[in-house]
């Protein structure tokens, strides 16, 4: 039985893979036609630079204010606070992410 495994191996290692394989050359009207618009990998390329162009646009405006709402009791007296806050972007933050964002998406075109 070891005889016809170790036969059935050797043989399998020993016939060469590319037999059954034939080299197709791929035309320039083949390549074309696989990259066609409606290719996923077309689709991918092109949502990555709608992507990077929305962060060009996100990161040239200025953060999100905060509502907060508070509300205390003590003693039977009740107190409500509503503060609104808005974030100042400040030590050239906001220009550093345009410059990042506005590179990545040269760079994805």
């Amino acid at each position: 039985m070891r005889t016809v495994v170790l036969c059935a191996t050797l043989g399998a290692l020993t016939v060469p893979s590319s037999v059954g394989a034939q080299s197709l050359p791929l035309t320039e009207s083949d390549a074309l036609s696989r990259l066609s618009p409606h290719s996923p990998r077309v689709r991918a390329i092109r949502n990555a630079v709608d992507v990077a162009r929305a962060d060009v646009l996100a990161a040239g405006r200025w953060p999100n204010p905060r509502l907060t709402f508070d509300r205390e009791s003590v003693a039977g007296v009740t107190e409500s606070t509503w503060m609104i806050a808005q974030p100042l972007p400040t030590g050239g933050t906001c220009s550093f992410r345009l410059s990042r964002c506005t590179i990545w998406y040269i760079g994805s075109r």
